[in-house]
């Protein structure tokens, strides 16, 4: 799995964004690295071992990504965000029941 990871002074963490039903939810999840371990900034990775865990926050139980093994891929010149949109995305739901289509309308018992 390739990630980017942003370092900040909070630790280091990464963008999470999904769009369902026209409506955008986005949250950065907490990434720590085994002590003496970590990358030296903002750069991308690719994970070979991992776990989830999580922890308490003031407000709530918030997940995070431990990473025991990686390999760092690059810096990263870009913010996350940019990034992401480098890449263009492909919809692999697109196409999904439209070769059914005309199977509906003469299924119906009405």
């Amino acid at each position: 799995m390739k990630l980017f990871i942003k370092k900040s002074q909070y630790g280091y963490s990464t963008k999470l964004k999904n769009e369902y039903n026209g409506e955008v939810s986005e949250m950065w999840l907490n990434v720590n690295f085994k002590k003496g371990d970590e990358p030296e900034g903002d750069c991308q990775i690719e994970i070979n071992d991992m776990f989830l865990s999580c922890y308490k926050s003031k407000e709530e139980v918030k997940p995070k990504l431990i990473v025991t093994n990686y390999k760092v891929l690059g810096e990263q010149d870009k913010p996350v965000e940019e990034a992401s949109q480098a890449e263009p995305k492909k919809d692999y739901f697109a196409e999904f029941g439209k070769e059914h289509e005309d199977d509906f309308e003469d299924s119906l018992p009405f």
